[in-house]
């Protein structure tokens, strides 16, 4: 059985994923903020953009997930650091950014999770 603690780091990885037996693994969760999807199927995306600047987190022994939450917390996207690390890095324009740096990762690297 795994047990989760959210780290008291507000600028850290999210959880800390753990067991009795000391096997560890952290998770960096991202809400999706837009309308639900209910499986990888229904994500309307080939790809997802993972902002460069989050390389930080996944450049270290440990391992780590990166998860995306759909918006209502029903299902969840997961994908391991290796394949963010390797995938090709673009640039977008941002609501916010100018040409900022992206992983862009495929759809099919990631695992669906329902949370219903």
């Amino acid at each position: 059985m795994y047990h989760a603690r959210e780290s008291s780091d507000k600028y850290a990885i999210d959880i800390e994923i753990y067991n009795k037996y000391t096997d560890k693994f952290y998770c960096y969760v991202e809400l999706e903020a837009r309308p639900s999807w209910a499986a990888d199927r229904d994500f309307e995306y080939k790809t997802v953009h993972i902002p460069y600047r989050k390389k930080k987190f996944f450049q270290h022994d440990k391992i780590v997930k990166y998860v995306v939450m759909n918006n209502d917390f029903t299902g969840c996207l997961m994908v391991d650091s290796a394949d963010i690390v390797t995938s090709n890095v673009i640039y977008i324009d941002t609501k916010y950014t100018i040409n900022e740096k992206f992983y862009d990762v495929n759809l099919e690297k990631f695992h669906y999770i329902d949370l219903r």
